[in-house]
């Protein structure tokens, strides 16, 4: 029996299933959340294929997956996986759908800095922000610091 077999037999189906990256033989896994969202609608939505004005509330969130250790360790220090020093306008950022806060039932999508705000793209914030900015802010903090908590690193065990 091999180690993905193993690890699928032994483990909840929300913590891990697939694999990511491999690192010194550790293994940087993924939740199966992931895995339940391809076939869906969200499929065709990616942090790059993301329309405007924003999708409903009805279609899960978009995620970003981190291809690092260090974007996974951003990501539960509360910042975004990406830098735009590393990256540029393919930037990961969260962008609150429809300007709705976590807290009222809005949904937190980590979309490309040029898709989610890069030109042509502007008026994706037409619509009065129901946060302010330290809720935005607070809100962005806590979301990557959870996401990062979906991510089994080396040497943290299964």
């Amino acid at each position: 029996m091999d180690s993905v077999a193993l690890m699928e037999m032994l483990l909840p189906a929300k913590v891990i299933v697939s694999l990511a990256v491999s690192v010194s033989g550790c293994l940087l896994c993924t939740s199966t959340a992931q895995q339940q969202n391809k076939g869906t609608d969200n499929a065709k939505l990616s942090p790059n294929n993301y329309p405007n004005p924003d999708p409903p509330m009805s279609l899960p969130p978009v995620r970003y997956e981190p291809k690092t250790i260090e974007e996974v360790i951003r990501m539960r220090n509360g910042r975004g996986p990406t830098t735009k020093k590393t990256h540029g306008d393919k930037n990961i950022e969260a962008h609150h759908r429809q300007q709705v806060p976590v807290k009222d039932g809005g949904k937190l999508d980590e979309l490309e800095q040029r898709t989610h705000r890069g030109e042509g793209n502007h008026t994706r914030h037409n619509r009065p922000s129901q946060l302010t900015s330290s809720q935005r802010t607070k809100e962005i903090r806590e979301h990557y610091k959870e996401r990062g908590k979906e991510y089994i690193l080396p040497g943290e065990g299964i």
